[in-house]
C-alpha cells in the first residue's frame, strides 16, 4: 500500500501548491495496477474519475467474484445468490427467483435436504457445476478461509471461475489480472473477507457519487492506462508501477517487437505531463501467496538522461 498512500500524499501536496485535482492524472500500464489506488482514493474520498468510465468494483468480473465472497458471507444475500447461480449453464432469472423461492429466501450451506432440492432442481449441465462451488462454500467455513479471502478467491478461480471467464470472455487474460490482484488486496484487509466486503459496499457508493459529479464536470482526479491517455495532456502526471515486469509487462520481456511496443508506451506515458512527471517504481511487491518479490525500476527509467530526473526515495523507489 505504500505506493499509493505516497501517490495520496503527493496529490495533495500538489492541490496545497495550487494545482486542481483535474490538473493531475495518475498513469498505469494495465488496468489490475490501479486498483489498490482505486481502493486508496476511495477511503480518501477524493473524488476522481476513470478514463474507461468503470471502476474496479462495476466491472462485471469483479462483481462475479465478490458475489460469492457475499454469498459464503450472508446466505440470504439474494442478489449475490443470482448472480452466482446465474454464471452456470442454463440458468436464467426465471430459474433464480424459483430457486430462491424453493430455498425460502436464504440458502442453507448446513442443511443437507437444501442442497440436495437445490441440486435437483438444476439443469444437467449446470449440476456438476454447482456441486463444486457448494463444496467450496464447505471449505470456507470448515477451513476459515474468511480470514484468508484471497485464497478463496484462488479456490473459487481454480473450480469454476477460469473456465467460465474464457468461454463467455474474449479479454479473460487481463480479467485474471485484475482478479489476482483483487485477491491480493482481499489478503491485506485487516478484517478479512468481511472487512472487505464492507468496503467495497463504501466504495461502490462512492463511485455512484462519482459518477455524478463527472456528469456535473467536477473537479476530479483523472486515472487512465496509457492506452487511454494518448492525445491528451495534464500539468502534472504520476504514471504507477514503473517497475520491470509492470512497465514493460512481464509478458513483453524478452521479445525484441515487444519491448519496442512497451518503448513506445511509455514515451506517451512521460510526454502526457506539462509541467510536473513523477514515475513511481516501488521495490517490492506482494505474491498471492503473502511472498515478497523484489522489484527493479522500469529499463526505460534508466535510459532516461540523468540530468533530467531527480530521485526520491521517501517512499521506496520514486523518480
Amino acid at each position: 500500500r505504500q505506493q499509493a498512500r505516497a501517490v495520496l500524499a503527493m496529490i495533495r501536496r500538489y492541490q496545497e501548491d495550487g494545482y486542481a485535482l483535474r490538473d493531475m492524472a495518475v498513469l498505469y500500464r494495465a488496468h489490475f495496477h490501479s486498483i489498490e489506488l482505486q481502493m486508496m482514493l476511495g477511503r480518501a474520498r477524493l473524488p476522481f474519475v476513470i478514463t474507461s468510465g468503470i471502476g474496479v468494483f462495476e466491472q462485471a468480473h469483479v462483481k462475479d467474484v465478490v458475489a460469492f465472497l457475499r454469498v459464503c458471507e450472508n446466505r440470504s444475500d439474494r442478489m449475490a445468490f443470482g448472480r452466482l447461480l446465474g454464471m452456470l449453464s442454463g440458468v436464467g432469472e426465471k430459474t433464480v427467483d424459483a430457486l430462491w423461492e424453493t430455498l425460502n429466501g436464504r440458502f442453507e450451506t448446513s442443511d443437507p435436504q437444501q442442497r440436495a432440492r437445490l441440486v435437483a432442481a438444476l439443469k444437467p449441465a449446470a449440476r456438476g457445476q454447482w456441486q463444486e462451488i457448494d463444496r467450496l462454500m464447505d471449505e470456507y467455513h470448515r477451513e476459515r478461509l474468511a480470514t484468508a479471502g484471497g485464497e478463496a478467491v484462488q479456490r473459487f478461480c481454480d473450480v469454476f471461475y477460469h473456465t467460465y471467464l474464457a468461454k463467455v470472455y474474449d479479454n479473460a487474460e487481463r480479467r485474471e489480472e485484475d482478479i489476482r490482484e483483487l485477491a491480493l488486496q482481499i489478503g491485506k484487509s485487516e478484517g478479512g473477507v468481511a472487512g472487505f466486503l464492507q468496503e467495497v459496499a463504501l466504495l461502490t457508493n462512492v463511485d455512484h457519487e462519482y459518477d455524478k459529479m463527472a456528469r456535473e464536470h467536477a473537479d476530479m482526479l483523472r486515472l487512465s492506462t496509457v492506452h487511454q491517455a494518448k492525445g491528451l495532456e495534464w500539468p502534472v502526471v504520476i504514471v504507477i508501477w514503473a517497475s520491470e515486469g509492470m512497465f514493460p509487462s512481464s509478458r513483453s520481456m524478452g521479445e525484441s517487437e515487444d519491448d519496442a511496443e512497451e518503448r513506445r508506451l511509455f514515451y506517451v506515458a512521460v510526454t502526457r505531463a506539462k509541467d510536473e512527471l513523477v514515475l513511481c517504481a516501488p521495490e517490492m511487491r506482494r505474491t498471492r501467496d503473502g511472498g515478497v518479490f523484489f522489484c527493479k525500476p522500469s529499463r526505460f527509467i534508466k535510459e532516461l538522461p540523468r540530468g533530467l530526473t531527480r530521485e526520491s526515495y521517501g517512499f521506496r523507489g520514486g523518480y
